[in-house]
């Protein structure tokens, strides 16, 4: 009976190890996958949207800057603006988007400072040409 027992332990802790194994390789395989569609994402045609070959699945990089700064001029790219939310008049964020206004808050505390913000403004002249 012993001897049964002991097999018994020995198939169960082998299958248990096998299933594992198995589990191990698809969660790793799933990881690689997910990553290879990311990068393809990133390389691939801008998505959505786009202004001068810039999408909403683009990464911003010193390298978009400068294609950026070419194609509208040098003093086109601002970078480090102020960001402000408010719109129309006093209150209308606290009114009617009260979310928009915390953040708006939060983005320019403490008032009455002028706080910049890492972002990119471009901006043109109608004698850019395209």
């Amino acid at each position: 009976m012993a001897f049964l027992k002991k097999k018994k332990i020995h198939f169960i802790s082998l299958l248990l190890s096998v299933i594992g194994l198995v589990l191990i390789v698809g969660v790793v395989n799933q990881c690689k996958t997910k990553e290879s569609n990311e990068t393809q994402a990133e390389k691939g045609e801008p998505e959505g949207i786009t202004f001068l070959s810039v999408g909403e699945n683009t990464r911003l990089s010193s390298e978009i800057r400068d294609q950026l700064r070419d194609k509208l001029g040098p003093d086109s790219v601002e970078n480090w603006n102020t960001l402000d939310l408010t719109l129309n008049r006093k209150g209308f964020l606290e009114t009617f988007f009260p979310e928009l206004h915390e953040l708006n808050k939060k983005l320019n505390f403490p008032v009455g400072e002028r706080i910049e913000h890492n972002t990119i403004k471009l901006s043109t002249t109608s004698k850019t040409r395209f």
